[in-house]
């Protein structure tokens, strides 16, 4: 039973993560905690996952993979963020991880340098520094988990996703514009293309597609790892 419930809401982890990347794209990526400020970037390796494809999984990094078009491509098809890696700083120290979204779990984790002489020292400083960043990500979970129950979800937060969205699909066919102009690839097989008309707006109800990626976890079949 606990295990079938885990499985039910794993995909809120996976909209913490999307959502945490839009907050870092659009307002800066400083968040404020009970234990002080903190820095996150998505950076690389994402990983996206769907609703209604039980096998299907979409992988988009190197090259900032943040702004590929891929990655605005996958968010307007209503995919969400399985696992992405991440960098965390608060104040002269930072982290790399790779957070999987659908359990929490900081993998492939770089702590601060130990300042500490004695190596037995030196890895309770690692541990502690591991311990810090588990409690930021988790506070900032709660901190989902509340604006995701709130009547601010629907009237507010899931618009400004949508915007982000729109304007990471308008900067994709910008590039590929750019890009088709210099020989690169021809625009009209170009992949955004199959999303944006010729005038730069959705051919296809990006709002819709962004919004059913949200708001229809409860319905979904969750997706096996595809490494």
């Amino acid at each position: 039973m606990t295990g079938n419930l885990l499985a039910d809401c794993r995909y809120l982890g996976r909209e913490f993560v999307t959502w945490l990347w839009f907050l870092c794209e659009v307002e800066g990526g400083e968040f404020q905690l009970s234990s002080g400020p903190i820095e996150l970037l998505v950076e690389d390796n994402l990983v996206f996952v769907g609703h209604d494809d039980d096998d299907s999984a979409t992988q988009v990094k190197g090259g900032c993979p943040t702004l590929r078009p891929e990655a605005a491509c996958a968010l307007a098809a209503g995919m969400t963020v399985r696992r992405a890696k991440v960098n965390a700083a608060r104040e002269d120290r930072a982290w790399t991880f790779t957070l999987d979204a659908e359990s929490l779990d900081l993998r492939s984790l770089k702590v601060p340098a130990a300042e500490a002489e004695d190596p037995l020292e030196q890895l309770t400083e690692r541990l502690e520094s591991a311990e810090e960043l588990r409690e930021a990500i988790e506070e900032l979970y709660t901190q989902f988990i509340g604006l995701r129950c709130s009547e601010q979800w629907d009237a507010m937060e899931t618009e400004r996703i949508r915007d982000w969205v729109r304007v990471k699909l308008e900067r994709a066919k910008a590039d590929q514009d750019r890009f088709a102009a210099s020989g690169g690839v021809n625009a009209d097989t170009y992949e955004p293309s199959a999303v944006i008309d010729d005038h730069g707006h959705k051919a296809q109800p990006v709002p819709a597609a962004v919004s059913e990626g949200f708001d229809d976890g409860l319905d979904e079949e969750e997706m096996s790892e595809d490494d």
